[in-house]
């Protein structure tokens, strides 16, 4: 009867945590996390497809995948490999979205298959920032 009262006791606990903490809580939580603040990056990997510059940030031991569009910029100071930036990195994907880059293996972007990046080191995701257009870094 002991073993039947804890089991029960258990399940209305696990209930109970589970619609305080439910899967949108969730989902809203773990968004606050993707939405980063303003911090130092370094670049690391500059790469393009086709209209889009693909620049791989780094900071601390995490690898950020950034998608900026290539545009036709004057005068402006061109991010450089090896250089640290203070960039606030937005999610491509919209808060209610956040579950699906973890089984998409990439996105469609303006007829341009940009992947989702499975690496370790790497954040399974893809990010934009206001203050890069092209390789122009905006402060």
């Amino acid at each position: 009867m002991k073993t039947f009262i804890i089991v029960i006791s258990c399940i209305l606990i696990f209930l109970i945590s589970k619609r305080e903490f439910g899967y949108s809580n969730y989902i809203d939580l773990f968004y606050k996390q993707i939405e980063i603040r303003d911090n130092k990056y370094e670049v690391i990997k500059l790469d393009s497809v086709n209209q889009f510059y693909l620049v791989y940030l780094e900071r601390n031991d995490s690898v950020f995948k950034v998608l900026s569009k290539k545009e036709g910029t004057i005068n402006c100071q061109s991010i450089q490999i090896g250089k640290d930036y203070d960039f606030k990195l937005t999610s491509w994907f919209k808060p209610e979205e956040i579950h699906l880059r973890l089984r998409m293996a990439g996105v469609k972007i303006e007829n341009t298959y940009i992947a989702i990046e499975r690496d370790s080191s790497i954040v399974s995701d893809l990010f934009t920032t206001e203050n890069l257009i092209g390789k122009c870094y905006m402060p």
